[in-house]
């Protein structure tokens, strides 16, 4: 038995002696979400130049290719704000992690700091070109992450080894997986920070007199795919050669000293809270 579940099963044998001697089996998780573990780096003033130049020239590309009159609302670039708050760089996705068994994977991170199994992070990481779409909608901005010692790609193969135990664990108390690997490991690692992302699923031919809420969902999803895709090409030829210039004169540098296992919080009702931070060696 998990050690954590140790300690409830004997906080329920104190306060509920009937249960004490049951057969049943520990019950699992069913509600399901996708997370990762990410390394946060709080403004970065590099990427706020960058983000700040560049911003207006999508919005006005977006404009136009809605055909949005000036004055009207429509789907610009965005940035959440736990990405303004702090630019992630991902480790190593969790996707279809069981919400409430997140102590598994933080037992193993655990065991994985005590035994100093995590490798050493290179001083000279940095952002870099080239800028490119990322996700299943090419909908995300990303900055390349230049990694010359391959510490990023090492640290993602460590945790994710790991986080693989923390699965065989999982499985063996509940008889179904912890999350989902395939999914999780679908894409070979490649180190990137996300400038913002476009909206595509808001992008469709701006109509006069609709509803504000319906002004943007009136096409098709082929439609708003044809629109969006003309809206990246546009991008890559009018934004993607001023960022790979901007790289050249602003801060790149990125100070990396620590990651977190992001997940579900009760209290806040959100799956973005850092769960347990752990600090890696800088060399």
């Amino acid at each position: 038995m998990h050690k954590r579940e140790k300690q409830l099963f004997l906080l329920l044998a104190i306060l509920l002696p009937g249960c004490v001697g049951s057969d049943k089996p520990p019950q699992p998780h069913n509600d399901r979400y996708d997370t990762f573990t990410q390394i946060a780096i709080p403004n970065h003033a590099g990427i706020m130049q960058i983000r700040e130049a560049v911003a207006p020239k999508i919005d006005a590309i977006i404009q136009e290719e809605l055909q949005v009159p000036d004055g009207v609302e429509f789907p610009r670039f965005h940035v959440p704000s736990w990405q303004r708050e702090a630019s992630r760089l991902t480790l190593y996705y969790l996707n279809g992690l069981r919400k409430g068994a997140e102590s598994y994977l933080i037992d193993v991170f655990d065991d994985m700091q005590k035994h100093n199994r995590g490798v050493e992070i290179a001083k000279d990481i940095a952002i870099a070109s080239p800028v490119n779409f990322f996700g299943n909608k090419q909908q995300y901005i990303v900055f390349s992450v230049d990694d010359p010692h391959g510490s990023l790609t090492a640290l993602n193969k460590d945790i994710g080894d790991y986080a693989r135990q923390a699965q065989a664990h999982y499985k063996e108390a509940h008889g179904q997986d912890l999350y989902d690997i395939e999914k999780s490991e679908k894409f070979t690692y490649s180190p990137h920070i996300a400038l913002g992302r476009l909206q595509p699923e808001y992008f469709s031919k701006f109509v006069q007199g609709l509803p504000q809420e319906k002004q943007f969902r009136n096409g098709t999803p082929e439609e708003r795919e044809e629109i969006a895709q003309r809206i990246r090409e546009r991008i890559k030829q009018e934004v993607f050669p001023l960022i790979t210039q901007m790289l050249e004169t602003v801060p790149t540098s990125l100070d990396i000293n620590s990651f977190c296992m992001y997940g579900y919080s009760d209290d806040k009702k959100t799956w973005r809270i850092c769960l347990k931070e752990y600090p890696l060696k800088v060399g």
